[in-house]
């Protein structure tokens, strides 16, 4: 297997943080929601209730929507030839499933390596 050179290794490092949502590089967990700026009020003509109504997701709601502070993923913007693809692919294989003797079907029948 190559081996990955130093700003290479940080930024699988990086996107593995990032997906494994590790509060470091996430923030803190703990922060309140913050209403989406998508979601547009509109008041009820007969009463001086509200609804929220996102035109992009055509959602209508009596309640804004929420979303957390924090969203895990990232994007890698090295520069041309700096070896993105092979730092997806490191990021990639530290995901690997461990290596089991008996692989099964969709049925659950074990299938041994004859």
């Amino acid at each position: 297997l190559p081996e990955l050179r130093p700003y290479q290794r940080r930024a699988a490092y990086w996107m593995l943080k990032r997906e494994r949502g590790d509060p470091i590089t996430l923030g803190n967990k703990e922060e309140s929601q913050f209403i989406s700026p998508l979601s547009i009020s509109v008041g009820f003509l007969d009463s001086a209730s509200k609804m929220f109504f996102n035109p992009f997701s055509g959602n209508i709601s009596l309640a804004p929507e929420c979303f957390a502070p924090r969203i895990p993923g990232g994007i890698l913007a090295d520069e041309m030839g700096l070896g993105k693809t092979v730092e997806l692919l490191a990021c990639i294989f530290s995901h690997r499933k461990p290596a089991e003797d008996e692989i099964s079907t969709f049925d659950g029948s074990p299938v041994t390596d004859d």
